[in-house]
């Protein structure tokens, strides 16, 4: 295995890979056909590709910025596509029930947006989007499953 240095070759061969990576994405995300998933997987493929792409697009914008030599300007991006990369693993590891912890995160963050707003004076009253959202919740209140209620208590970074 070669060795890894914190030097040019090194970052030339990251730099290639990710061009490799990149190319194959393009050839995967532009197919014809669809993008075929395995069942067990079927549950978080659509949040899992949404993350991919996320990832792929910010590895993109590194990896030009680094050419140009300007790396040291997207320290924001590669800390996101760290973050989506490990959240990745852990979606695939919670399946299903990650799904549901992601959607029950970005309600409750989606009703903090909207009391924000109201608080500052926007006109958000009768809402569609508020009153769908506030129905999710209560459905999920209503039937709390614990393996969601932890998945989502992981994203908050608070214990169950």
């Amino acid at each position: 295995m070669p060795d890894f240095a914190h030097d040019e070759a090194t970052a030339r061969r990251a730099l290639d890979v990710i061009d490799q990576l990149l190319a194959a994405r393009d050839r995967i995300a532009s197919g014809v056909g669809g993008i075929g998933f395995l069942r067990e997987h079927e549950a978080v493929a659509p949040v899992a590709w949404s993350w991919w792409m996320l990832i792929s697009d910010s590895a993109r914008v590194v990896a030009e910025a680094a050419k140009n030599g300007n790396g040291f300007v997207v320290a924001p991006v590669m800390r996101n596509l760290m973050t989506h990369t490990v959240a990745m693993a852990w979606l695939v590891d919670g399946g299903g029930a990650a799904v549901k912890a992601v959607d029950a995160y970005s309600d409750d963050q989606l009703l903090k947006l909207i009391t924000n707003a109201k608080r500052a004076g926007w006109d958000v009253e009768g809402d569609e989007v508020e009153a769908k959202v506030r129905a999710a919740v209560d459905a999920r209140t209503a039937s709390s499953d614990l393996e969601v209620v932890r998945l989502t208590n992981e994203i908050r970074n608070t214990p169950i």
